[in-house]
């Protein structure tokens, strides 16, 4: 068993005394700079005044190399590590699992997305079974900048032979708040999907942590095959219809 000798004050132990500790308990003692320091095998630990881990998590390598004093490597290292964490806190989309509540889409959506400092702007597909398809990165950038198109929306969505989808997007400011732009935005969406037949379900805005809002208030609840029966079931979660249809072999889905 991996273990780390731990010196204890005179207080807690007799003098010459010391405590073996797992490397886990010895990790999560450790000040954010001397576990950075233990990350990329730094010997003498980082400065005492450094940015939050929330704030090194969303700096680019050159910014890491500046704000912290390490290496292009250290940073590329540390740059992949924060990816690996982002990556831990998104749920994977299983294709065999329907998508039957917003806060499944957003336990996906939040560990890639609660940290970017700028929008993106992403589509979920799926079945007639609201199984998910594939998520696509439809824009990036300013959402509100004009440049995310309802139409490539649609057009996705059909290359996808999708039945349903679902939008999300980042406010990298924390507060889940649509904009005017975002509704604008949801309801152009919603029309151009309603035009080919295809169900509009959601259209979420992911902040930090275990914050987001739905707009689902603003979408044409209509369509043919899936419904959206009640005002009850329209806040508690989406309705399929019972159509069979080819699943991908793929276990899981992630955003590209």
């Amino acid at each position: 068993m991996l273990a780390k000798r731990a010196n204890l004050s005179r207080e807690s132990f007799p003098v010459g005394l010391t405590k073996v500790v797992s490397i886990g308990d010895y990790l999560k003692s450790c000040p954010d700079r001397v576990l950075l320091s233990e990350m990329i095998g730094r010997r003498v630990p980082l400065p005492k005044e450094i940015p939050s881990l929330h704030l090194l998590g969303r700096m680019s390598g050159p910014e890491l190399q500046q704000s912290l004093g390490i290496s292009e490597k250290q940073a590329h290292f540390l740059m992949s590590a924060f990816e690996v964490g982002k990556r831990f806190f998104s749920e994977p989309l299983e294709r065999s699992i329907a998508i039957t509540s917003p806060e499944r889409v957003f336990r996906f959506a939040k560990g890639s997305l609660g940290l970017e400092q700028v929008e993106g702007y992403y589509l979920l597909t799926m079945d007639t079974k609201l199984h998910p398809i594939d998520c696509h990165l439809i824009n990036k950038g300013d959402v509100n900048s004009g440049f995310c198109s309802p139409r490539e929306v649609v057009r996705t969505a059909l290359k996808d032979n999708a039945a349903a989808i679902i939008t999300f997007h980042n406010h990298p400011s924390g507060d889940t708040t649509p904009s005017p732009e975002d509704r604008n935005l949801t309801k152009s969406v919603s029309s151009a999907a309603k035009a080919v037949d295809i169900q509009f379900l959601d259209s979420l805005v992911v902040g930090k942590k275990t914050s987001f809002s739905s707009m689902r208030d603003l979408i044409v609840q209509k369509t043919s095959g899936l419904t959206q029966n009640s005002a009850a079931e329209r806040c508690s979660g989406y309705s399929s219809c019972d159509d069979d249809q080819e699943q991908d072999e793929s276990p899981s889905i992630s955003p590209h």
